[in-house]
């Protein structure tokens, strides 16, 4: 059994097991960290693609690619509602309201060889 550090908290996993896209190769000494083996899967990554849109009429303005690789799907995802959060705070009050803006996203996957 391999520990897996988070914080303060402590997870078990089993060796090779995936876990917010981790592989665990090697386990982790909980006296010397530095010593454990964790890495991201290298091969999948993912970039975020957001909208505008407006629920009145169901348009959406041009989608914007965000130039930026997340090594998990959970990253991008945390990223989309940050970003999500600024478009929304950057545009005036009234064009939120009155055209009920909001965004949508998709993190989509890029394939490394």
């Amino acid at each position: 059994m391999t520990l897996k550090t988070r914080g303060r908290n402590v997870y078990h996993v089993n060796s090779g097991e995936r876990q917010d896209e981790l592989y665990i190769y090697s386990n982790i000494n909980y006296n010397d960290v530095s010593s454990c083996y964790i890495w991201r899967t290298p091969w999948v990554k993912f970039t975020l693609i957001i909208f505008l849109c407006s629920f009145i009429n169901n348009e959406c303005l041009a989608p914007v690619e965000i130039k930026h690789e997340y090594n998990s799907w959970k990253e991008c995802t945390i990223a989309a509602f940050e970003v999500s959060r600024e478009l929304i705070i950057a545009q005036e009050d009234s064009f939120i309201n009155d055209n009920r803006i909001a965004t949508k996203f998709i993190c989509k996957e890029v394939k490394r060889v």
